[in-house]
């Protein structure tokens, strides 16, 4: 794939960059301006010097170059089934992501209502409030659940030396048991 460059613009009707081969609604891209450039070589047997151009690439993938995974089909005459399901699913999400970004043009700006921070500070300011506590407290649930797991490992180890097997249902209890106890403490 030849190297790209910038942001790609979306295929729409009307503007400079509008390709018609191509679905409204993909993206268009700028080949990078230092293409292509030389490089000096030398013949092993003459001595003699010489130059190459060669242009810059980038990886890629097949699906992303593509506008029809049809064409990526390893026999179009008689394709595999799970081939043609997988080009119909491909195909299918192109578009819808070119609907999305004709949509997203066509929106326009969201207007933006001074009165509305006002409004609502009070809740922006408890819901991050609560998002603060709840990174604060990360590191405390993480000792809680460590401690947890230790304890009913210890009780499934004790159970199981005892001749006993516990089911599901109570493994589940004490788990809950032990790490509503951790998180209180």
């Amino acid at each position: 794939m030849l190297k790209r460059q910038g942001t790609p613009k979306i295929n729409v009707k009307g503007e400079d960059w509008y390709d018609p081969t191509k679905p409204e609604g993909s993206l268009i891209y700028k080949n990078a301006d230092d293409l292509y450039y030389t490089v000096k070589k030398q013949n092993k047997r003459t001595g003699e010097a010489y130059e190459i151009t060669k242009a810059r690439t980038q990886k890629s993938t097949n699906m992303m170059e593509t506008d029809d995974a049809y064409t990526l089909l390893s026999d179009p005459r008689h394709p595999n089934p799970m081939e043609v399901v997988y080009a119909d699913y491909a195909n299918s999400m192109k578009a819808l992501a070119n609907r999305a970004r004709l949509e997203m043009i066509s929106t326009g700006k969201i207007e933006y209502d001074k009165n509305a921070k006002d409004i609502y500070k009070n809740e922006v300011r408890s819901l991050e409030d609560k998002l603060d506590n709840a990174l604060l407290n990360k590191p405390k649930e993480r000792e809680a659940i460590r401690l947890t797991n230790a304890e009913v490992g210890r009780k499934i180890k004790d159970a199981e030396d005892a001749g006993e097997k516990l089911s599901k249902k109570d493994i589940k209890k004490l788990n809950q048991q032990a790490l509503t106890k951790y998180r209180q403490e």
